[in-house]
């Protein structure tokens, strides 16, 4: 089920408010006890994420 996520629920907190600035960043982390807990992600693995959350409807049609 975990992995069945829709893909804006997976690429959490690499959400663009959050990307926006290190204050957003630091913000965010301070609201969401997980950010910064688990293995650091590259970049290049980031805007993969990014760009296939930005390609998947929200909400899959019925």
């Amino acid at each position: 089920m975990y992995e069945s996520r829709p893909l804006q629920c997976r690429s959490f907190p690499f959400w663009d408010a959050n990307l926006a600035s290190p204050e957003a960043w630091s913000e965010a982390a301070r609201l969401v006890s997980g950010i910064g807990q688990g293995p650091v992600r590259h970049a290049v693995e980031i805007d993969y994420w990014l760009a296939r959350r930005h390609d998947e409807p929200l909400v899959a049609p019925p």
